[in-house]
């Protein structure tokens, strides 16, 4: 077995990482057990194996196993799991959501290009529609005033 204390660190091989890396101000990768004494600390994101740099004291040591895009992290303390998540997809996610459009698109609306009304639906704004009967179903219809 080698003794890690003897050797300098750059005699060891570089690390692989089997954690996502982090995002700016962003890591989700932790146990998220709240029981947990190791609730919300962050583990260890490289793969170290005998011959490699020893991880410091104060990081937590948890496995990471499943299918690729399916891996878990399981807390060596509780031995539950939580899924791995990709940190900079969160961001991501939250601009393209943040942008979406206001109005719902499947809702009926004028059908011109070019009306100031189109996109826009009657229900919502019937200050742009005439109520104009009844469907089949019995919803009401509108008609575009402009």
């Amino acid at each position: 077995m080698l003794d890690h204390s003897k050797i300098s660190s750059t005699e060891f091989p570089p690390l692989e990482r089997h954690l996502p890396r982090d995002f700016p101000g962003l890591d989700l990768n932790f146990c998220r057990n709240p029981t947990c004494a190791s609730f919300g600390m962050h583990p260890d994101p490289f793969k170290r194996t005998t011959d490699s740099d020893p991880a410091p004291g104060s990081v937590l040591r948890g496995t990471v196993s499943g299918a690729m895009h399916e891996e878990y992290f399981k807390c060596p303390t509780c031995n539950k799991t939580s899924r791995l998540r990709k940190n900079r997809a969160i961001p991501e996610g939250y601009r393209r959501l943040k942008y979406l459009p206001e109005h719902d698109p499947t809702a009926p609306s004028c059908r011109s290009e070019g009306c100031f009304a189109h996109g826009m639906s009657g229900e919502a704004n019937q200050g742009f529609y005439w109520r104009f009967g009844k469907t089949a179903k019995g919803d009401p219809r509108y008609k575009c005033r402009l």
